[in-house]
């Protein structure tokens, strides 16, 4: 596997990161501009660190008497945008690095769905088919170690759940290394168990997902995850109830899903508190929770309600603070309207 420690300066950014080992696959997340890009461009050899030690298996990458060039790496390394050469053909494109052999090849070229765009020219691709081969061409190098940055966020959300899937897969089977940043906590939740979460370029974790994305969602008042499985609930066409620890949520969801844990996300600014349930309303979602406390920051009120052993900071007016009169202990309902979950996972 991948370990790391190393410590790197640039400017005013500095990037301190103590001894880590890495799993197979692992989620990079923390807040815009933290250092989560300058860490795979570390890890890639693109940028040096002033000391430290970046070793894969018992290959030495950087130490105080080695730094190994880039292209002598065995990683590949995914962005944003595709950078195929526009003059070339796919095929053209993919075969120019390849160390798969032909039907390895062929096996690739057939789980991305790319057949049918090896004749045409890059410039003739979508987005979505532009990274598409783009992946394809990483993964042709034979990659032991593969860096993903943002390598979806180009795409639309159907179209990168689908590639992610593949993409996952292929990583699993092939044993791949793998390190992906994503801005969108479900994709990370979905691709490994494991994150590595940068709160501050010297406060690096590497932890569970699901726990360490909603601890610092939770903080930073961003969408929730929340892990749920399939219901026997019945529920009208593009829509399905899932269970949720003990209760029943609502979202839409596509036709054909995957068995096994699914994923939601929630927004707290998306639900209304009650006291009580409410009989005859439009809103499907009404979970039952525990207020743990109160708190008032810059004109809004946040109550940290626990859900299902979930905390969620939920902001109200404290017009709706007076009204209620919640306190810690007190149990209310969580309303949230169905179209505005999506089951993604």
């Amino acid at each position: 596997m991948l370990s790391f420690n190393l410590h790197y300066q640039r400017d005013d950014f500095t990037l301190d990161v103590k001894l880590l080992t890495l799993p197979l696959l692992t989620g990079v997340f923390g807040p815009s501009g933290i250092g989560k890009s300058s860490l795979l461009r570390l890890l890639a050899g693109l940028e040096t660190p002033l000391s430290g030690n970046i070793q894969y298996q018992q290959q030495v990458w950087f130490d105080d008497k080695t730094h190994l060039a880039s292209f002598n790496r065995p990683l590949a390394f995914v962005t944003q945008g595709s950078h195929l050469f526009p003059h070339l053909s796919v095929a053209q494109n993919i075969k120019l690095s390849k160390r798969l052999d032909d039907q390895a090849l062929a096996e690739l070229i057939e789980s991305f769905g790319i057949k049918a765009l090896l004749n045409k020219n890059a410039q003739q691709l979508s987005g979505g088919q532009a990274q598409r081969v783009a992946l394809v061409r990483a993964l042709a190098t034979q990659p032991k170690v593969l860096l993903l940055d943002e390598a979806f966020s180009a795409l639309d959300r159907q179209a990168a759940i689908h590639l992610l899937k593949i993409l996952k897969k292929w990583l699993n089977e092939h044993a791949i290394c793998t390190l992906m940043i994503s801005h969108n906590p479900e994709d990370l939740v979905f691709f490994s168990d494991k994150v590595l979460l940068i709160e501050d370029s010297q406060q690096l974790e590497l932890g569970n997902s699901l726990e360490l994305i909603n601890q610092y969602n939770g903080k930073s008042k961003q969408a929730m995850v929340l892990s749920v499985e399939r219901s026997d609930r019945k529920a009208d066409r593009g829509w399905r109830w899932f269970k949720f620890g003990e209760q029943y949520l609502l979202a839409e969801s596509p036709e054909a899903l995957d068995e096994g844990v699914h994923l939601v996300s929630i927004s707290p600014s998306n639900i209304v508190l009650s006291k009580h349930f409410v009989e005859h309303c439009s809103a499907q979602n009404q979970w039952q929770a525990e207020v743990l406390s109160i708190n008032a920051v810059a004109g809004t009120c946040y109550v940290d309600v626990r859900l299902e052993g979930v905390v969620i900071k939920v902001p109200i007016s404290p017009q709706a603070q007076q009204a209620l009169a919640l306190k810690s202990g007190d149990t209310v309902f969580l309303m949230h309207k169905a179209v505005k979950l999506h089951n993604q996972f």
